[in-house]
């Protein structure tokens, strides 16, 4: 569970940045 969390919170993370 915690691996998908960290995955979304990369993919949203990386799209804020940018």
């Amino acid at each position: 569970a915690l691996a998908r969390y960290q995955e979304v919170m990369n993919r949203y993370n990386q799209e804020k940045q940018n």
